[in-house]
């Protein structure tokens, strides 16, 4: 979905707006990184609902990219739930930079869904990474 120009802009991005990383957030290479993300919603989605969704919901481009990351490198449970903890907390943080209230009640109802109905995409591993 993303070109590695863009990957590159997103990951410089995130980092120089002090988005809540994960740790081996700046050890993965572009590809890697171009490889998981893939817009917002789920990987199952049809890829023109992704794309349609990323447009609707802009706003959140960055912490989805981030968040796709998580899912794919995967962990325990606890992975997962700080996963979407930070979906919510990078959200929230990109809803107030466009002084945007109902946005930011949207990345915290996201994480919530993902939490709820997300864990069979998430890669679950018995040791975190």
């Amino acid at each position: 979905m993303y070109t590695i120009e863009e990957i590159k802009i997103i990951c410089e991005v995130v980092k120089r707006r002090k988005y809540w990383l994960p740790k081996y957030f700046n050890t993965r290479s572009y590809e890697e990184i171009q490889k998981y993300c893939n817009g917002i919603g789920a990987e199952f989605f049809p890829a023109f609902l992704r794309k349609w969704l990323t447009k609707l919901f802009f706003v959140f481009e960055l912490s989805a990219c981030v968040h796709d990351i998580e899912y794919a490198i995967g962990g325990s449970y606890w992975t997962f739930s700080i996963a979407n903890i930070r979906f919510a907390v990078n959200g929230v943080k990109s809803a107030l930079r466009m002084r945007s209230f109902k946005f930011a009640c949207y990345a915290v109802l996201f994480s919530i869904l993902c939490q709820l109905f997300g864990y069979k995409a998430f890669n679950k591993k018995e040791c975190e990474t």
